[in-house]
């Protein structure tokens, strides 16, 4: 097949051609493989790295090239605009229009294989932004052969990789572990404050030594425009880059000569600050200076778009406060300590006055963005003025890179130095000596000559630098040596040993002073949960305690948090605002992964009571001080937290309102189902309406309860609001467009009952009508069917074991095939499909299936999953205590034991070629037990019964009493043989592909019904 040349996939999907050194990385790549080091100018087109790593995967059918193909930045924000150019690219080979990407799209199809599209809800390509932060943000890692272009941070990749993701559960994680670990290339872009976890890759890699049967196309690549010195293997702007032999220039050179040549005055200007003074007027002092400095930029010169970027939190605060009054420009603050959703109605509101490339009217309002480090990387912003506090060299190579982009604005920009950070005598927690020898090195260039930050204008300086730019660079810490000791004991997930090493210290480094650095908490807060519900659930020694928290935790189980609604702020930060002990701006954070915390443990006073979100097997409430880094936390709206400006703030009197809740939001842009919880606290935020006189009617037994949901749902709908956000739009279009399909769903709590409308489930291209555009951030998944606990057994449409096993078989078979597994994998991951499930075969889970109805348990057909719905607890409940099924009993151990015990079966599949070692442990460990531990159970010997099911005219028979908890049952044994013989990474993807075929095969199984 003759794919077309880069140049013309390019040009068919952006309407223009690429950049000469674009062209030639992507030769190099095609011919030879990626370089270690990209060094190329901010504003140059990194970002198109992304193109070029698709367009290799295309050429290469996916032998070598990793499918998973993900940019890494080292910021809490990772800016839409990577996000937005992935979406174009999908949609450019989903729908193509021209004979390139035609061409390229039929090439990627060949690769997914046409097998497995009946399995698919859409085509060709996934695109993902992993925030972490929930059990079901893991739309990436739903189909293990499918290209994925995503963006994400050090932390939420380094700690799956390291199978420890941050907010995966411990089921989970293997599958991240498998697919991060086996087919991904890591584009690690300005990497300023996480170099290590480039060092610690190349550790891993020399670990894992020869490659085995599983192929593993995996490679990380530096993106960076300040790179150090003594770099191998780095690809750089050539001459020839800039115009064709002969000195012929065309307009897409003159662009890139446009952008380089850019000149951008840059004024020094010293904060001067009593050196012993609070560091609390320290931090005020730059933030007046700031604000000042951007009056001066949009009075007196004239600027229309100006950034104010400073190095914390606070500071970014108080600035943004220094300003607000002001009528002659708009201002608005933009920091990592936002949520999500949040951030994105601030972007909404600027983007087409910031945005790269915009035309901008002669009328149109002056505008301010106070921001933090959060905006360095990732963001195609273009700004005409830029008051900038001081950082290290590479910091402030990336926040220009913000002013005047493409050469086209006359940018000008004021850097301010506190007087006792650039004069060394206060090291800076973020970029330690750096700063100051940043500071006096751009004091040397003021004294030659007015100091011009332009890109061709510094680079003769930064030549001249030699081996001395590694100390105008952030601090790098020293990575820990990674030993093979270390990697069994992450291997391990079910259960964790005792002795867990830390993952924060290998992909920030050891710290080089008295702070640690840990992954931040997740918090998410919740109308609809208050501090006596949290009391009366921590109390679970009393029987009432007992019963609140099972009820605060279905309740969150029917409406589960999301990563858009989540908030990072570093564990100590947070225990200190959920304590007597405030947090003191001597506390304040920075916008940076691994910028660390107080190495002392703090005393704190009264602390609160939280909800800690594990899933329904694991949550629990505890204090505060005893949340751990990288727990997703729920706490009441209630307590405030978020300033006007919607970012963290830990002043009681600027935060001390109610936070509005997200969670209906999430369940529709994240899972693509409407619901609405009629509760006052939830809906009166959003439209203002008081929802009591349609609560005291749902109460009554006898009225009409779908009626009164629905004429209270009507009031909300009809309700509008000045500037209502878009999140909120969307759910009551959602809700609006599905109303004749709405039904009730009855939530308990503490303080009594609740009602949620809820609607079905939409389908990818109904949630983009109802977003209005075609470029939603992420696709919802086809269904919310997993294989955490006993969930993906009750999708709500029953479905036969006969069908589940011989479709699970195919799929995992097709997977495999098309991820280029040699044949003998792909036999057996076909037969782990076709008998993991057999033990539900067993009489008591069947009548459990089938509600406690023994009749039809007795008539009916044996089933693979139940028509009982997974949000209706309370019937699952009951069917479970009816049918007699033990609490603790896994269906998945009962079929290990059914197949270890058939010699038949041994001798069937060995003589396919298929490992029968690996074939039983896909089967133990497809709900993510047995890592190497199977779960302990209490069963008695009243409790066995026999179970049979015959499969490929074998008749395998086992029992309940299995007894393969125990350490001696050769399950322990088995895991640490195929760690040895496949590699800690590579035995968790084959179980990925397991795994990940069933939850497909079930999703389809929902949407089917009975088959």
């Amino acid at each position: 097949m003759t794919l077309p040349s880069f140049a013309e996939f390019f040009r068919a999907v952006w309407g223009y051609p690429p950049f000469r050194w674009q062209e030639r990385l992507a030769r190099e790549v095609v011919q030879k493989g990626w370089p270690e080091v990209l060094d190329v100018p901010t504003g140059a087109g990194k970002t198109t790295a992304l193109d070029i790593a698709l367009y290799h995967l295309a050429v290469d059918g996916g032998r070598t090239a990793p499918r998973r193909i993900i940019l890494v930045v080292d910021r809490r924000v990772i800016v839409d605009q990577v996000g937005i150019r992935a979406r174009k690219l999908r949609a450019a080979l989903e729908s193509p229009t021209s004979e390139a990407t035609g061409a390229v799209a039929l090439a990627l199809r060949r690769m997914v294989g046409e097998g497995v599209a009946a399995y698919r809800s859409e085509a060709l390509l996934e695109t993902a932004v992993l925030r972490g932060a929930s059990l079901r943000d893991d739309a990436w890692a739903q189909h293990p052969h499918v290209p994925v272009l995503a963006a994400s941070t050090v932390d939420q990749v380094g700690s799956r990789l390291f199978f420890r993701g941050y907010g995966v559960s411990d089921g989970m994680r293997p599958v991240h572990a498998g697919l991060m670990g086996c087919d991904t290339l890591l584009l690690l872009d300005e990497v300023h404050l996480a170099r290590p976890f480039a060092d610690v890759l190349a550790q891993l890699e020399r670990l894992r030594g020869p490659r085995g049967p599983v192929p593993r196309r995996f490679q990380a690549v530096q993106l960076s425009a300040t790179p150090g010195a003594g770099q191998t293997q780095c690809f750089r702007l050539e001459a020839g880059d800039r115009a064709a032999e002969g000195g012929e220039k065309e307009p897409r050179d003159e662009i890139l000569e446009l952008r380089l040549g850019a000149r951008k005055p840059a004024h020094l200007e010293v904060v001067k600050v009593a050196t012993r003074g609070p560091e609390d007027d320290k931090r005020a002092a730059v933030a007046r200076a700031a604000a000042a400095r951007a009056r001066w930029l949009v009075a007196e010169r004239g600027k229309r778009a100006v950034a104010v970027v400073v190095n914390r939190v606070d500071t970014a605060r108080r600035a943004w406060a220094e300003l607000q009054e002001d009528i002659d420009f708009d201002c608005e603050l933009l920091t990592g300590r936002m949520r999500p959703l949040d951030q994105q109605e601030v972007l909404d509101r600027v983007k087409d006055r910031v945005i790269a490339g915009r035309e901008v009217p002669s009328t149109d309002h002056p505008l301010v963005m106070v921001a933090t480090q959060c905006i360095e990387a990732g963001a195609d912003f273009d700004f005409d003025g830029l008051v900038t506090e001081c950082a290290s060299l590479d910091a402030l190579r990336q926040r220009f890179g913000r002013l005047d982009r493409r050469g086209e604005r006359r940018g000008e920009a004021v850097i301010l130095g506190r007087s006792d950070l650039v004069a060394g005598r206060t090291p800076d927690p973020v970029y330690g000596a750096a700063l100051s020898a940043t500071w006096t090195w751009l004091g040397e260039l003021a004294e030659v000559d007015a100091l011009d930050f332009g890109i061709d204008a510094l680079q003769p300086h930064l030549d001249a630098l030699g081996a001395r730019i590694d100390e105008l660079r952030a601090p790098n810490r020293e990575a820990p040596v990674v030993s093979r000791t270390y990697l069994d004991q992450w291997v391990q997930t079910s259960a964790r040993p005792h002795a867990d090493p830390d993952v924060s210290l290998f992909l920030h480094g050891i710290p080089d002073d008295q702070r640690s650095t840990l992954p931040d908490v997740q918090i998410v807060w919740r109308a609809d949960l208050d501090d006596s519900e949290l009391r009366s659930a921590a109390r679970t020694d009393e029987r009432e305690g007992k019963r609140t928290l099972a009820r605060l935790l279905d309740r969150t189980r029917r409406v589960p948090p999301g990563a858009l609604e989540a908030l990072s702020l570093p564990v100590w930060h947070f225990q200190r605002w959920s304590s007597s002990t405030r947090p003191s701006s001597d506390d304040d954070i920075a916008d940076v992964e691994g910028v660390g915390a107080p190495s002392e443990r703090d005393k704190h006073g009264n602390s609160e009571w939280v909800l800690v979100w594990r899933g329904r097997r694991d949550s629990k409430v505890v204090r505060a001080s005893d949340v751990r880094p990288g727990d997703m936390v729920l706490v009441p709206a209630a307590r405030g937290g978020l300033g006007a400006h919607k970012s963290f703030d830990p002043d009681p009197e600027a935060s001390s309102k109610p936070v509005v809740d997200l969670g209906d939001a999430v369940q529709l842009l994240q899972r693509g189902r409407p619901m609405l919880r009629l509760d006052p606290r939830v809906v009166y935020p959003m439209c203002d309406i008081d929802m009591g006189s349609w609560l005291e009617e749902l109460d009554d037994p006898e009225a009409d309860q779908t009626r009164i949901l629905l004429d209270a749902l009507d009031a909300v709908l009809r309700a509008e609001r000045e500037r209502e956000p878009a999140w909120s739009q969307a759910v009551r279009e959602a809700l609006r467009r599905c109303r004749g399909q709405i039904r009730p769903l009855r939530l308990e709590g503490a303080n009594g009952v609740s009602w949620a409308a809820l609607g079905p489930a939409m389908s990818a291209g109904e949630l983009r009508e109802v977003l209005r555009h075609d470029d939603q951030e992420e696709r919802p998944p086809p269904a919310d069917v997993s294989t955490e606990g006993e969930d993906g057994t009750f999708i709500g449409k029953a479905s036969t074991l006969a069908s589940h096993l011989a479709s699970v078989g195919e799929v995992a078979e097709s997977f495999a095939q098309a991820s280029g597994l040699p044949a003998e994998l792909v036999c057996t991951l076909r037969w782990a499909g076709l008998i993991h499930d057999v033990g539900k075969a067993d009489r008591r889970f069947q009548l459990w299936l089938y509600g406690a109805d023994v009749v039809d348990a007795s008539v009916g057909d044996v089933l693979a999953k139940s028509s009982i719905p997974k949000q209706d607890v309370a019937a699952r409940r009951r069917a479970r205590r009816l049918a007699g099924y033990p609490e603790g009993q896994r269906h998945e151990l009962v079929s290990l034991d059914m197949a270890e015990g058939s010699a038949d079966l041994r001798n069937r599949v060995e003589a396919d070629g298929a490992d029968w070692d690996l074939v039983l442990h896909l089967v133990a460990s497809h709900h993510g037990w047995c890592r190497p531990l199977a779960p302990p159970t209490a069963l008695s010997d009243s409790d066995a019964e026999d179970v049979s099911w015959r499969i490929a005219e074998i008749e395998l028979t086992g029992t309940t009493a299995h007894g393969r908890a125990r350490l001696d049952s050769g399950v322990v044994d088995r895991f640490w043989r195929l760690v040895r013989r496949y590699g800690w990474h590579e035995l968790a993807y084959l179980e990925a592909i397991l795994r990940l075929a069933d939850h497909r095969r079930s999703s389809a199984e929902q949407r089917e019904g009975r088959v």
